[in-house]
């Protein structure tokens, strides 16, 4: 089984030379010896973006010009969806059973607590005795 290489692009604006040599490029020269998963980071581009219908052309404009290029968007979507399920398949499970045992949980909430104070404590009490507010 191929390794998996994933990668993103930011669509902040029209295409350019930076995009091509920092993602295009390399995304076509891992196809070979990776499978490759590919995506328009959109949720990245609210961080410089605000406008909505500028934003979704944007995301129009990469996703189409990755698709253009031979990217399949829609698979990629699938895959990735696929991928990040199985990882966090496990993880999921374990939250609903956490979150189902309401009892179970507080016990783990109250072991951290008191590991917590016991190590917190002591440097606490040294703090308090360097700046001059000891108990």
């Amino acid at each position: 089984m191929k390794q998996i290489a994933l990668s993103g692009i930011k669509p902040t604006g029209t295409l350019h030379i930076g995009n091509y040599l920092g993602m295009i490029k390399p995304a076509f020269d891992l196809i070979e010896n990776f499978k490759t998963l590919y995506f328009v980071a959109d949720y990245h581009a609210l961080t410089t973006l605000k406008d909505k219908g500028t934003l979704n052309q944007y995301v129009y404009d990469v996703a189409a010009t990755l698709l253009a290029l031979g990217l399949a968007y829609s698979e990629i979507k699938q895959e990735l969806y696929e991928l990040l399920n199985e990882f966090f398949g496990g993880r999921r499970d374990t939250y609903h059973q956490l979150r189902g045992d309401k009892n179970h949980l507080d016990h783990i909430l109250n072991q951290g607590s008191e590991k917590a104070r016991a190590i917190a404590g002591p440097v606490f009490e040294s703090v308090r005795r360097a700046i001059g507010i000891s108990r």
